[in-house]
C-alpha cells in the first residue's frame, strides 16, 4: 500500500468507527449513509489488507493492526485539524502555538515577565521562547538608518528571519559621567522621542 492510495475520508471514516464501535454511528457522526460508510469501509480494508473491525454483539471491534493505527491516525487528523483551523483566523485563548522572540538578557528582564502575565491570561497555551542576537550580527543591526528610523529594526528583523515586528522601543543608556569621560566619549542627556 501506497499512501497515495488512501483517501483522507476515509481515514476519517476508520478514526469514527473506531471511537464509536459502530458503522451506523460512524456514518451518522460524519454525515454519510450507512451503505457510504460500509463501502469506505470495504475500500480502507483492501488498501490495508485488514479487516480493520470484526462483528460483535451490539457493534465491531478492532482487529491488532487497528489498535495499532488508531492513534497515528487519530493525531494526524488532529493535526490537519488544527493546522487548517489556525488558517481562519488566530485566536489567542485556543492557540497553542509556540513564538521565537529575539531579544537581550536586559529586554527579557525588562519585557518578558509582563508579557508572560499577559499571555497567561489571554493566550494560556503559546509557548514563548527567547533569543539572544548572535555577537556577530549587532553591528550589522546598529546602521546608521537603525538609529535615526524606529522601524529599521523591525526591517532587518524581517529580513533575518523572516518575522514581523509587532513592537518596537527607544533605549536610553545611562553611564556616570566619570565613565563616559574616561572612555572619551561625550555625556549627552537622555531625552524621549
Amino acid at each position: 500500500m501506497h499512501i497515495n492510495d488512501i483517501d483522507l475520508n476515509l481515514l476519517r471514516l476508520f478514526d469514527a468507527v473506531y471511537r464509536t464501535r459502530s458503522v451506523s454511528r460512524a456514518a451518522e457522526l460524519l454525515g454519510l449513509t450507512q451503505p457510504a460508510a460500509s463501502r469506505g469501509l470495504t475500500r480502507l480494508r483492501t488498501l490495508i489488507s485488514d479487516p480493520l473491525f470484526m462483528r460483535s454483539g451490539g457493534g465491531v471491534q478492532p482487529t491488532p493492526k487497528a489498535q495499532r493505527l488508531a492513534d497515528p491516525v487519530r493525531q494526524a487528523l488532529a493535526t490537519l485539524e488544527q493546522a487548517l483551523g489556525e488558517t481562519a483566523g488566530f485566536d489567542p485563548a485556543q492557540s497553542t502555538r509556540s513564538f521565537q522572540i529575539h531579544m537581550s538578557d536586559i529586554g527579557e528582564g525588562r519585557f518578558l515577565p509582563d508579557l508572560m502575565i499577559a499571555l497567561r491570561e489571554r493566550a494560556p497555551g503559546v509557548r514563548i521562547e527567547t533569543r539572544p542576537l548572535p555577537r556577530e550580527q549587532i553591528n550589522e543591526a546598529r546602521t546608521p538608518a537603525a538609529s535615526t528610523s524606529p522601524s529599521a529594526s523591525c526591517r532587518w528583523s524581517r529580513r533575518r528571519s523572516g518575522s514581523s515586528c509587532c513592537a518596537t522601543a527607544t533605549w536610553c543608556c545611562c553611564a556616570r559621567v566619570t565613565l563616559s569621560r574616561a572612555s572619551g566619549a561625550r555625556a549627552r542627556p537622555c531625552s524621549r522621542r
